[in-house]
């Protein structure tokens, strides 16, 4: 769709001043260069999730008051990961995702359509209608986010190993042990899903 049918669209669906028809043809030039992005994230929180690292952790760890508040502080730390980046950008994460608490860490609450070559101005008009003028930002800094999301949702596991490697609570030997068992599993499972194709 060029600019002349998305201007066509845009004033046969609302009642918007001239003004305002040119702000949303600006933020659908923004949103056309994002066709193709998908949040394809399975959750679409901040996702750590205890049960996968419970799972890989030894089945003697006895102190589980230990495990328990390094999670904790895990959680924290992939939280300020995000944080930080997105304050690099000067992005007002609170504005644009909305955190609240599940459980003992932190979620980012989002939500958009994929974008397409056919839906594109109705999103471009979705967020005028929510974030006027701003809309071009709102759209780079939302694709920005969700792609650091979905690499936290995609490699948390490795990035916990990482976290754990050198610490003073359990031995190396016992964190090596769940990085093969982990590694393991997801060549499994690679394999399982390349035969079911």
């Amino acid at each position: 769709m060029n600019k002349l049918e998305a201007r066509i669209i845009v004033e046969n669906t609302e009642n918007y001043a001239e003004e305002e028809i040119d702000d949303i043809l600006e933020i659908y030039e923004t949103v056309m260069k994002h066709v193709g992005f998908k949040d394809n994230r399975r959750d679409s929180r901040f996702v750590v999730k205890f049960h996968d690292i419970f799972y890989y952790a030894p089945r003697d760890i006895e102190d589980t008051d230990t495990f328990n508040s390094l999670f904790d502080a895990f959680c924290s730390d992939m939280y300020e990961c995000i944080i930080e980046q997105a304050d690099e950008k000067h992005i007002d994460i609170d504005e644009m995702l909305h955190p609240m608490c599940v459980g003992s860490y932190q979620a980012f609450v989002v939500d958009i359509e994929e974008i397409t070559n056919d839906n594109a101005i109705d999103v471009a008009m979705k967020v005028y209608d929510e974030f006027n003028y701003n809309g071009k930002e709102y759209v780079e800094n939302y694709v920005y986010l969700v792609d650091l999301l979905q690499d936290l949702e995609d490699n948390y596991m490795e990035y916990w190993f990482d976290f754990l490697d050198g610490n003073e609570y359990y031995p190396q030997e016992m964190i090596d042990k769940m990085k093969e068992e982990y590694h393991k599993d997801m060549e499994r499972r690679k394999a399982t899903q390349t035969l079911a194709k």
